[in-house]
């Protein structure tokens, strides 16, 4: 069984954000509790690998879709625009990141 061991403090971090994304939305659906487990242990094995690169990749087509992006900034408005811009590429930067450390 194939498994990735968490060493390096960024993927971790971002491991961690995501997360902390899924618990700040109390969800306990099978991605959210896999993403617990990985940042509890700090190993992604098996099948999981490949759950999280399709995680990262449906994230990323859809922070490059436009539609996506403007249904995003109606869901919250009134937050300042360059918070958001700001907010979505740092989730771009992590996905990119998290894909590159499981391809590696």
């Amino acid at each position: 069984m194939a498994k990735k061991v968490i060493k390096d403090d960024k993927i971790y971090e971002i491991l961690k954000n995501i997360a902390e994304d899924f618990r700040y939305s109390n969800e306990l659906a099978d991605i959210p509790l896999m993403f617990y487990k990985i940042e509890q242990e700090r190993v992604i094995r098996g099948n999981d690998i490949d759950k999280v690169i399709e995680y990262c990749t449906t994230g990323l087509d859809k922070l490059n879709n436009p539609n996506e992006i403007a249904s995003y900034y109606a869901e919250n408005v009134g937050i300042d625009q360059t918070k958001l811009d700001r907010n979505l590429d740092i989730f771009r930067a992590e996905y990119q990141d998290l894909l590159r450390f499981l391809n590696s």
